[in-house]
């Protein structure tokens, strides 16, 4: 008995009073970032969380326990959303809301599932923090190398801002030494020799070359980019290999999945990913006509978040290109693969339309079409002359039978061997008439 009135005292808000919960836990629930195991400091948020819910009595409506009735499910409905609601770091809070929302649902009542999500969210993210942070504390201890090959994506910007340099801001040109002649010989004349060094070519044509030349830099630059009309997050993401989410467009228009070189590069931080070489190397036409050429490929584990659960697809192969893209580019063959056939779709629609106009056409045919076959002009009289050839033939008394044929004959027009069109009736038209004394009246 005294139990029980204690577990009723403890469940039961002071005073009666209803506290604003939302701005309660905003202002003393917090995640201790400090802590580096990430499980405790998961499981301090937990209690930290229960402890609120004690000491402010609020166990009845945000207390843990299985949810074994309507109201027990949307009291831990209400408990995960405040849990997640208040998860830091605001990037972690992100990734796990929408995992919640597309593939983890079972997290929106059962505080237990959210738990082990955020802790296996929150290792994975502690893990590459860490990885880049030792990467960029090797990168600064060790020196310059100008010769060297740079390995990683923010490496390879290095040389380009040494190349910068070598072109002074009044258009003259420092001479670093000897450069070796174009591979395709002077734009102008063919020589062995740069198109600013032609001896046969006018100032105008060096400027033309020029001009051709800075256009082709332009866009090589943009050739890549994809235009959006707002910076809000593309809808469609997957996750690659279980461990990066990044946004993907179904592409029908190409052949060839792709991967750009940035993703590459982050998947291949957070796990061990094998590369392939392409000999020899595949030319790909991107945005704008221009065409570059992919040395490698991957072959990739790929999830798609949809609303109505994760699709996965398994071994897909993707050509890696040497460009600033941050999608990930489904080809037509991988969509075909999984029913997304959009030529299909438009043989299926094509299909339906003529379907539909051929139902909503006129049901009756021309002259010149028959529906079920008509007859010719004398062949319902040759049936006709058979059939009293074979009446005579069954017992009907010969001296009548030509009587017989003429009266069939006479009303020859009456027959039908097949359903078709006769010619139109000759009657005379209809008259409407009233009556005889009949009083007309008018209506309104």
């Amino acid at each position: 008995m005294l139990l029980a009135e204690m577990k009723r005292k403890i469940g039961t808000m002071v005073n009666d009073r209803v506290p604003d919960v939302t701005q309660l836990f905003a202002k003393e629930l917090k995640m201790d970032l400090a802590e580096v195991d990430v499980e405790a400091r998961i499981a301090k948020y937990f209690m930290s969380f229960d402890q609120l819910v004690e000491e402010n009595g609020l166990t009845s409506i945000l207390g843990r326990g299985p949810a074994q009735d309507e109201g027990g499910r949307q009291r831990m409905k209400l408990r995960c959303k405040l849990l997640l609601n208040h998860v830091m770091p605001e990037m972690l809070k992100v990734d796990l809301t929408r995992l919640v929302e597309m593939t983890h649902r079972r997290a929106k009542i059962d505080d237990l599932v959210l738990h082990d999500l955020i802790v296996e969210r929150a290792t994975q993210q502690q893990q590459y923090h860490l990885m880049q942070s030792e990467m960029k504390q090797i990168s600064a201890q060790r020196p310059r190398d100008t010769s060297g090959t740079p390995s990683g994506v923010r490496q390879r910007s290095k040389p380009a801002a040494q190349v910068k340099p070598v072109v002074a801001a009044a258009g003259t040109k420092k001479v670093t030494g000897p450069q070796k002649p174009p591979r395709d010989g002077c734009l102008v004349c063919k020589g062995p020799h740069w198109a600013r060094d032609c001896p046969t070519a006018t100032p105008e044509q060096k400027a033309d070359v020029e001009r051709t030349l800075q256009d082709r830099r332009t866009r090589r630059q943009e050739k890549v980019k994809r235009v959006t009309a707002n910076e809000e997050p593309a809808f469609r993401t997957t996750v690659v290999n279980g461990v990066l989410d990044v946004p993907f467009c179904p592409d029908t228009g190409s052949d060839a999945n792709i991967i750009g070189r940035p993703v590459l590069n982050e998947l291949q931080e957070l796990m061990e990913l094998r590369v392939e070489l392409v000999q020899p190397p595949v030319e790909v036409v991107v945005a704008g006509g221009n065409r570059m050429q992919c040395h490698e490929k991957v072959h990739v584990d790929l999830q798609i978040v949809t609303a109505a659960g994760p699709l996965q697809l398994t071994n897909i192969e993707c050509l890696v290109l040497e460009a600033p893209e941050e999608e990930l580019l489904l080809g037509k063959t991988t969509l075909q693969s999984i029913g997304v056939d959009l030529d299909g779709i438009f043989e299926q629609l094509a299909q339906q339309r003529l379907e539909d106009a051929e139902a909503e056409a006129d049901d009756v045919p021309g002259d010149d079409v028959e529906v079920l076959g008509t007859a010719t002009d004398d062949e319902v009289e040759q049936v006709l002359h058979r059939l009293v050839d074979d009446a005579v033939d069954e017992g009907f008394d010969e001296a009548l039978a030509d009587d017989l044929r003429t009266l069939v004959l006479d009303y020859e027009d009456i027959f039908r061997l097949r359903l078709g069109r006769d010619e139109p009736a000759d009657v005379q038209p209809l008259e409407v008439c009233l009556e005889p004394e009949a009083q007309p009246y008018r209506s309104g």
